[in-house]
């Protein structure tokens, strides 16, 4: 192994060891401080030495594509780091190399996902809430410019109101399995709305429900329906 090579795979197995550990690690903690310095020293190193070691610049673009999961932009995840932590893969395994069926199968699969999710998010407005039922109740709202006024949640359904100018639409999830919120208090606006199915890998037949998202709440569930939408 080239010696450059072999400073930044040292890099990266500290960078392993402070974020992720090991199985056998005793009396561990992760220490973020540690791990993302060696981290991006590693990433820095290795997207500029030539030539490549695709495995081990497979293995800390993976890391990255991790690391930030909710702290950056998907669209930007999927092209600094997911889709070229894929292609490295790729690369590696035609040079000879040989990651784990485990780690090349999740790489796949994340950047299929993640290439999913951007493609449905450039969809037009009216495939989006065609996936809404009783969407045709909406004449009189818009997303854009509305207001969020409440949520609320049970076992198994949920129920959102949306106010735009003066036109509140009730919208009821069924089966949720997934809310995620990221408002406050001082933010309650909406700006877009996000709506299709839930990614299914390659051989599944069966969707697994309906992804929502207007970035204030993210919500996935079997079915979203507009219950009513009236003028206060």
């Amino acid at each position: 192994m080239d010696e450059k090579w072999r400073q930044i795979l040292g890099d990266y197995k500290k960078a392993k060891f402070a974020l992720w550990g090991t199985k056998h690690s005793s009396g561990w903690t992760r220490d973020e401080e540690t791990g993302h310095y060696y981290m991006w020293k590693a990433y820095h190193q290795a997207r500029t030495t030539e030539p490549k070691d695709y495995l081990i610049y497979a293995r800390i673009l993976s890391m990255m594509a991790s690391e930030s999961r909710g702290k950056e932009f998907e669209y930007d995840r999927y092209h600094k780091y997911v889709k070229p932590a894929a292609d490295a893969y790729h690369f590696a395994v035609r040079a000879g190399q040989s990651p784990s069926d485990k780690e090349l199968e999740y790489s796949y699969y994340e950047a299929d996902k993640l290439e999913y999710i951007l493609k449905k998010k450039e969809a037009p407005y009216e495939e989006q809430i065609g996936y809404i039922s009783g969407h045709e109740l909406l004449s009189n709202f818009y997303f854009h410019d509305s207001r969020f006024v409440s949520f609320e949640q049970n076992d198994h359904n949920a129920l959102m109101k949306l106010d735009y100018d003066g036109n509140i639409a009730t919208f009821m999830f069924e089966d949720v399995d997934t809310v995620q919120a990221f408002y406050d208090y001082d933010n309650r606006w909406v700006y877009t709305l996000y709506c299709y199915p839930t990614f299914c890998p390659d051989g599944v037949s069966v969707n697994n429900g309906i992804v929502f998202d207007i970035e204030l709440y993210k919500i996935i569930c079997a079915k979203v329906t507009v219950v009513s939408c009236v003028n206060e």
